[in-house]
Order: C-alpha cells, then structure tokens, then sequence
C-alpha cells in the first residue's frame, strides 16, 4: 500500500469470506482449531499445513517505508521506525517486520509505503 498524502492517515480492514467464516463459528463456541482443520483440508484437498491453536491470536506483518524526517528527498529510508543502513560488511541489514493483530486495521501514515503479509490468511485462489 502506498500512501503519497503529506496530511492524510489511511486506515483499512482485510477480511475474506472464509474468514468471516471462522469468525462467526468462533463466536459460536464451537472450536476453531477443529473448523479451520476442517475447512483448510476441504479448500486445499490435503490438509497438510500449520494451523494456528484456538487459544492463540493471528498475526499479520507489517513492513512500513518511510523517509528520514518525513522528507522525500531524504537520503536514509526508514523501515518501521529504524534506519536501512548497509552493515560493516556492505550488505543489506535484517529487514524485521512488526507483528501486529490480524484483527485490529491496517494503518498507513503520511508518506509511506507498508508491504502487509497475512501469513494465516485463508483464500480459495491460494488453496
């Protein structure tokens, strides 16, 4: 997602229907970690994969581009808060990303770009 504003914060959700799915079968109280099993095997036609525990919360990642001192022409990018800088021996630094709530909106700031990864998101395309 790229965001050009220089004013504007842009705030999304990301859902698909098969999560809306398991959404409301866990609101439901019966077990996702066996609804999901289930439903995973039925899209995918094996079942083989890693499925998340009932009891533990999703996670997206969240890459977040932005120039040094909100300055476009800046000469240091920042990932996330933190200088991209080359390490003593001239290669590219670790490029971590923060674990954030898959349930909870995608926010974009001013002038920046986020790459967003949904390592547990379930669609029928990717099955």
């Amino acid at each position: 997602m790229i965001n050009l504003s220089d004013k504007t914060k842009l705030v999304t959700h990301v859902q698909s229907s098969i999560n809306n799915i398991m959404l409301a079968i866990e609101q439901q109280n019966i077990s996702r970690k066996s609804f999901s099993r289930s439903l995973r095997k039925a899209i995918s036609g094996s079942g083989v994969g890693t499925e998340a525990s009932s009891d533990q919360d999703l996670y997206r990642e969240e890459y977040h581009l932005t120039p040094k001192n909100g300055y476009l022409q800046s000469q240091t990018m920042l990932l996330n808060g933190n200088p991209i800088q080359l390490t003593d021996t001239g290669n590219i630094p670790r490029l971590d990303p923060v674990l954030i709530n898959s349930k909870s909106p995608i926010s974009i700031t001013p002038l920046s770009i986020a790459f967003v990864v949904f390592p547990d998101f379930v669609a029928q395309a990717c099955g």
